[in-house]
C-alpha cells in the first residue's frame, strides 16, 4: 500500500530532514504508515541549545524552563492550544514539556497547518545546555493518541557519558 505513495513519502522525509537541519537537530526520525487508505505520519527530532541559568544557578533548572513556556489552555479560534507540564523521564529525571496543537508553516499566501506537537526540554547535567525532544504530526484528528505515542518515545531519552562530559543527546 505504501509503494504507491513513494513520492509523498519522499516529500515527507525530505521536509523532515530540511526542518531538522534548519533547527540544528542532531537526530531526526520519521514514521509513515498507511491506515485505511489514509496516511499517518509523525516526526521526532532531538536538538541541544545553550540556556543560561538564572541568578545563583550554574545550570538551567526545570522550574526556570517552565517559566519560559506559555500555556494556551483553551483552543483558540484557529484551533491551537498548549499545555505546560513538568514530567519525570525514567533515565534523566524532571523535564519541562509543552504539548498541544500548534500552527505550523504558512507564509504570505499559504495558510498554516495544524499539527499535534510535544516539545520536552531536558537540562543537560552539569552544563548550561538544554536538550529538546520535539515530536509532531499533522494528524490532529488523533491528537490524544499521538500525545501518548510521543510520551512513550520521549520516555526513552537518555544522555550517554563521553568521558567526563556528555556527548550529543541520544
Amino acid at each position: 500500500m505504501l509503494a504507491g505513495r513513494r513520492a509523498v513519502m519522499s516529500a515527507v522525509l525530505r521536509d523532515a530532514a530540511r526542518s531538522a537541519t534548519a533547527s540544528g537537530a542532531v537526530y531526526c526520525g520519521v514514521m509513515v504508515e498507511a491506515i485505511d487508505d489514509a496516511g499517518l505520519s509523525a516526526t521526532v527530532s532531538v536538538s541541544s541549545f545553550r540556556h543560561d541559568a538564572g541568578p545563583g544557578e550554574s545550570v538551567p533548572t526545570v522550574s526556570a524552563l517552565v517559566l519560559g513556556l506559555q500555556e494556551e489552555p483553551l483552543p483558540s479560534l484557529s484551533g491551537t492550544w498548549r499545555k505546560v507540564q513538568i514530567v519525570d523521564l525514567p533515565a534523566v529525571g524532571l523535564a519541562a514539556r509543552v504539548l498541544g496543537v500548534l500552527a505550523s508553516g504558512g507564509g504570505l499566501d499559504i495558510e498554516p497547518t495544524l499539527v499535534a506537537s510535544m516539545r520536552t526540554l531536558i537540562p543537560v547535567p552539569g552544563a548550561p545546555r538544554v536538550a529538546q525532544v520535539e515530536c509532531r504530526s499533522p494528524n490532529i484528528a488523533v491528537t490524544n493518541a499521538l500525545h501518548r505515542l510521543f510520551d512513550a518515545v520521549t520516555a526513552t531519552f537518555r544522555f550517554v557519558p563521553d568521558g567526563p562530559d556528555f556527548r550529543a543527546p541520544v
